[in-house]
């Protein structure tokens, strides 16, 4: 399996854990947003609180260049974090959250740091 076709079938897994895992109330619900033809990959909630409508991004990733990028995390788990944790590497993470210049000052940004400094020793 290519690398890319991975990329979206893991994305695709963990935007559906999300959205079976938040809670929908009565007039709001949850709902997957995938573009494939672009891959684009977000989680919305949608519907009315009270008087108030509620549009609202939890999530949204992105496949670029071969590396996920993500735009919008508001998830408790965290993005970066699942990704991480079902072997997606580092270096293929980008915290498009934050502008280029600061990237590399955040968590993600140390561990690509390290990632891009380990030597192979025999």
């Amino acid at each position: 399996m290519d690398k890319l076709t991975k990329y979206r079938q893991i994305i695709r897994r963990l935007i559906a854990d999300y959205r079976e895992y938040l809670p929908t109330g009565q007039e709001t619900e949850v709902m997957s947003v995938i573009d494939v033809l672009e891959d684009h990959y977000l989680l919305v909630e949608v519907g009315w609180q009270r008087n108030r409508r509620i549009y609202h991004v939890i999530a949204h990733v992105r496949i670029k260049n071969g590396k996920f990028w993500v735009e919008e995390d508001w998830t408790k788990r965290g993005l970066i974090a699942d990704l991480l944790s079902v072997g997606v590497p580092a270096t293929d993470i980008v915290q498009a959250t934050q502008p280029a210049y600061l990237r590399d000052l955040t968590e993600i940004g140390q561990l690509q740091a390290q990632a891009n400094d380990m030597t192979f020793t025999p």
